[in-house]
């Protein structure tokens, strides 16, 4: 990157989204464009003579086509999601038109104005997908791996859980300690696998640079136990504390195992890995739209945007 660039981060008043935009400000140069969901959101950044923020919401067609024809950006960090699984799972077509519709409308107008890289945050969540937002990111993975126009080059990172999110596992144990309850885990078995947010913002850094078009990427690490986590937070507290299993949440998957050395190649970047997957079919695709908690209508709208790739 040089300091002509002109970088539009989407989700940028989030957890991660800040990390990214402050990162971008202070080593990378460029002009930074903060995408925020309201006005509010937009005011976490003092001013910086580099740095515009716009308030969007990426889940309305009109509101993206004016964002895009407004700023023109040659980079798209897309980080903006409706990313928790409970959220998912209650509010399916709002997780949807984010995290489908809204990013296949970002794509198409990044197309259209000659965006050069478009960078999509994806889930592990998409592995094996079984919840709504699994599927959302495992479709708009595929859509990327299929698009079929010469930019932006797409490159897709499927996120794992990081270390301090709000509303995580460890905060949620850090607040029952601090209140002297016991923790709840939903299963002894249940594992996950965790990076820290300035670990996640070098490895976008990787990709823009690196990364190849059309390719999905992933941590390729062993999974860290929810129980062991738990019972070590207990112990550094101090405090007599118990475990109590409560159940695994709808759509929640016990296991993130870890990739096989068949199934991901190993960039020599720490521990990000390049997916060796089969291309997608349309077949498979229909199959996941199939599987979305909403109404056919909805289904034969995504089927149809899928279909007009084929």
């Amino acid at each position: 990157m040089n300091n002509e660039k002109r970088i539009m981060v989407t989700g940028a008043s989030g957890f991660l989204g800040k990390a990214l935009v402050e990162t971008l400000l202070h080593e990378k140069g460029g002009e930074i464009i903060a995408v925020c969901r309201t006005d509010a959101h937009c005011r976490t950044w003092q001013h910086h003579p580099h740095l515009h923020t716009v308030s969007a919401d990426l889940s309305v067609e009109k509101e993206i086509q004016t964002l895009m024809a407004d700023t023109r950006p040659e980079i798209i960090f897309h980080l903006a999601a409706v990313a928790r699984l409970g959220d998912g799972e209650q509010h399916p077509e709002k997780a949807i038109k984010t995290n489908l519709l809204g990013s296949m409308g970002l794509l198409q107008q990044a197309a259209k104005y000659g965006t050069k890289k478009f960078l999509f945050t994806s889930s592990d969540l998409a592995r094996a997908a079984k919840s709504t937002v699994g599927i959302s990111k495992l479709l708009m993975e595929n859509y990327l791996r299929l698009f079929p126009k010469p930019l932006p080059q797409v490159i897709s990172f499927r996120m794992p859980n990081l270390y301090g999110f709000p509303g995580s596992v460890m905060d949620i144990f850090a607040r029952q300690i601090a209140k002297n309850q016991d923790l709840t885990i939903t299963d002894e078995r249940m594992a996950r696998r965790f990076i820290h947010r300035e670990e996640a913002v070098s490895y976008l850094f990787y990709l823009l640079e690196k990364g190849e078009n059309h390719q999905i990427y992933s941590v390729k690490q062993e999974p860290l136990f929810i129980k062991d986590l738990a019972l070590q937070m207990i112990a550094d507290s101090g405090k007599n504390l118990q475990l109590r299993v409560i159940g695994a949440r709808p759509g929640e998957k016990l296991f993130q195992a870890s990739y096989a050395d068949t199934e991901a190649a190993d960039t020599g970047y720490g521990h990000l890995a390049l997916l060796r997957l089969p291309p997608p079919s349309i077949e498979q695709i229909f199959a996941c739209i199939q599987q979305l908690p909403v109404s056919r209508e909805w289904q034969a709208l995504l089927q149809n945007r899928f279909q007009q790739l084929f």
